[in-house]
Formats: C-alpha cells, structure tokens, sequence
C-alpha cells in the first residue's frame, strides 16, 4: 500500500479531521492449500502412501497492517508479513 504520510497532520484538539474512517486497511488474503497423494501397492494387503501438502501455496506475500500512530516515526511502514509457504511430506503405511 504506497500513500504519502505527509498528508496525515493531527487536527487540533475539539475539532473533526476531514478523513473517513479506517482509511487505512489492509488488502483481502490470498491463500490457497495444496494436497497431492500417490498410494504404492507393495504386496496383496500391504500399501505405502505418499503425501505432500502445500499451505499457502503460491506464496503470495501477506503484509502486515501499517503502523497507524500519526506522529511517530514508524507510522505508515509495514514491519512484518504472515506465514510464508510451508510444505509437508509424509509416508503412511498400511497393512
């Protein structure tokens, strides 16, 4: 989110500013999860499964909410992001 934080001045005090409310939000969530799986037949009852799971798969980023405190010197600078992609793999045995 690009805005320019000079446009942001405290208004005296008693007195209505002239920006909405929650003005400053933050984008929606794109996520998707990924699941994928292939099963092995090694003998008549016995079978090994394979797994692989994705969460947020693309690996969009997901920015943290702007610090929103007017007059400090962290305001308007986004400091951290979400849970970047992870990925999970398994085996599972069945007899």
């Amino acid at each position: 989110m690009d805005f320019n934080t000079a446009d942001f001045v405290a208004t005296p005090q008693y007195t209505l500013g002239s920006e909405g409310r929650n003005v400053l939000r933050q984008r929606g969530f794109f996520n998707w999860d990924f699941s994928a799986h292939k099963e092995f037949r090694l003998r008549e009852r016995l079978r090994l499964q394979f797994r692989l799971e994705a969460f947020a798969f693309t690996n969009t980023p997901r920015f943290g909410q702007a610090f929103a405190t007017l007059g400090t010197s962290t305001f308007g600078k986004i400091s951290g992001a979400d849970t970047p992609r992870n990925l999970q793999f398994g085996l599972k045995l069945a007899w």
